[in-house]
């Protein structure tokens, strides 16, 4: 898991990871079998963690650097989420739906922004 950059001169493995807790608030209309949904998702960080490992060799050693802790994410990212859905019979359908962040999730001063989006598709089964 996380990117692993190998080249001539070194070794580094880098991973990030962030967890929310969604809540979404949304507007639903059926057309027949379609269903569409507009809305508003708020993300809440319960946690983010990110770790960096190089490996380089120096005079027919190793020199290895490592670093971890939290990752310095805003707690709170909101965005707009429209979905898709369509009823295939009775107990089975397919959804599709987009989220787009507004926030610049990365905490404090940085030449870099960070935005979350993500797209599901989702394949419920009911069961009557």
């Amino acid at each position: 898991m996380g990117v692993v950059i190998d080249d001539e001169w070194s070794t580094t493995r880098i991973l990030k990871r962030i967890s929310y807790l969604s809540i979404p608030i949304s507007y639903k209309r059926r057309f027949g079998k379609m269903e569409g949904k507009v809305g508003v998702l708020a993300l809440v960080k319960l946690d983010s963690y990110g770790q960096a490992y190089t490996q380089v060799p120096y005079e027919g050693d190793t020199l290895i650097f490592e670093t971890e802790g939290e990752l310095g994410i805003v707690n709170l990212d909101v965005g707009p989420k429209v979905g898709l859905s369509y009823t295939l019979n009775s107990k089975l359908s397919i959804e599709l739906s987009y989220y787009y962040g507004i926030n610049d999730i990365l905490a404090g001063e940085s030449q870099w922004i960070w935005a979350t989006q993500f797209c599901n598709i989702v394949i419920p089964y009911t069961h009557q």
